[in-house]
């Protein structure tokens, strides 16, 4: 799949995440030089206490166990140059990040607004529950979740199977990559 995601920046948003992140807002994202990518990132959740990755004052993402710990949300837009000599042999995403962030070569930002991991079928069903009270006590429809309980169970497997499509954000043409 990595032929399909071409040259220019590709949104990469998992599977097995709900948020109201708005999107179009990493359209404006200009990579400096030698910048891979722009990850967002959230405070830590209970399930995962330590964080992914370290966020400094100027918005650098690192593998510091010092200074600011967060999580990755699952949510960024990256350049495929930070996949250059992996191959389309199936590997996890957080080895090129990893490496990418030991090298300064990614920013991020961090996201305070609704975000929940929903890899197992009981945060699946709590994170629905939440959502259909939001919805009875304010009237209106709230965000349903697009994860099929089937593949929360299975779990997703980022990176056996991408769908890689062209989208046009804020006047930028990204790409899409989306787990099948």
């Amino acid at each position: 799949a990595l032929p399909l995601l071409g040259e220019q920046p590709f949104l990469l948003v998992a599977g097995d995440i709900w948020s109201d992140y708005p999107l179009a807002r990493l359209a404006g994202w200009i990579p400096g030089a030698g910048e891979l990518g722009r990850l967002v990132l959230v405070p830590n959740p209970p399930q995962h206490g330590g964080g992914d990755f370290s966020l400094d004052q100027a918005g650098r993402v690192g593998t510091s166990a010092t200074g600011r710990r967060c999580t990755y949300s699952g949510i960024s837009l990256l350049s495929p140059r930070l996949l250059d000599g992996w191959n389309d042999a199936v590997f996890p995403l957080r080895e090129p990040l990893r490496q990418a962030a030991g090298r300064g070569a990614l920013s991020g930002e961090i996201w305070t607004g609704d975000w929940e991991d929903v890899g197992t079928p009981e945060r699946y069903a709590e994170l629905n529950r939440r959502l259909q009270q939001r919805r009875a006590r304010v009237g209106q429809v709230a965000h349903q979740v697009l994860v099929a309980p089937q593949h929360v169970e299975r779990g997703i497997e980022v990176g056996r199977a991408l769908l890689a499509s062209r989208l046009g954000v804020g006047g930028r043409r990204l790409a899409l990559a989306m787990p099948l």
